[in-house]
Formats: C-alpha cells, sequence, structure tokens
C-alpha cells in the first residue's frame, strides 16, 4: 500500500486547478512576463503554506486568494509602470471570480 505524501497531493490539487489560476493571475495582470512570475511565486507561497491548506475545501478558492496577495504585492512593487487597474477594481475582479465558483 503507498501513503500520499503531502507533496503528491500539493502536485495533484495544482495540476487539477493550475489552468484556472492562470486565468485568475492573467485577468488581473496586464503584463503577461509580470503576470507568469506572480504565478510562479503564488506556487512557491501555496507550496510553503500547504500545511495550513484543510483537506476537503475548496483547493482553488484557498489557491486564489493566495494568488490575489500576490498580484497586490506585486502591484506595492511595481511602482515603477503606471497604475492601469486601480486596487479597488482588482478587488471587484477577484470577487467576481469567487462568484463564478
Amino acid at each position: 500500500m503507498t501513503s500520499t505524501t503531502a507533496a503528491d497531493r500539493f502536485i495533484g490539487l495544482l495540476a487539477q486547478h493550475e489552468r484556472a489560476l492562470a486565468a485568475y493571475v492573467f485577468a488581473l495582470v496586464d503584463c503577461a512576463a509580470d503576470a507568469d512570475d506572480v504565478l510562479q511565486q503564488g506556487k512557491l507561497t501555496m507550496w510553503r503554506s500547504f500545511d495550513q491548506f484543510e483537506p476537503g475545501t475548496n483547493f482553488n478558492a484557498w489557491a486564489r486568494k493566495i494568488m490575489f496577495h500576490q498580484i497586490l504585492a506585486y502591484r506595492k512593487k511595481s511602482k515603477r509602470d503606471p497604475v492601469v487597474l486601480s486596487d479597488e477594481l482588482i478587488r471587484l475582479a477577484a470577487q467576481a471570480w469567487e462568484e463564478q465558483d
């Protein structure tokens, strides 16, 4: 009998939800290269925080919350570029994604 490790569970859940998470990030970050960076950083944060994920709950919602905070952090760091979307618009877009679930 093979036991499933945390890494196996995380990889399985991430593989199942990766496209939806990418769509979420790419919809809220206007530069594709930056969106890819945010997505990668978010995945790393998700892995580091995976022990806080409650099995049986909505992984996609949990992951989007982490990605949302990564997007906000990215926006704070990227003051060099003009802000195209306001923080409030980002919050509203994120809320719309939540309501789609």
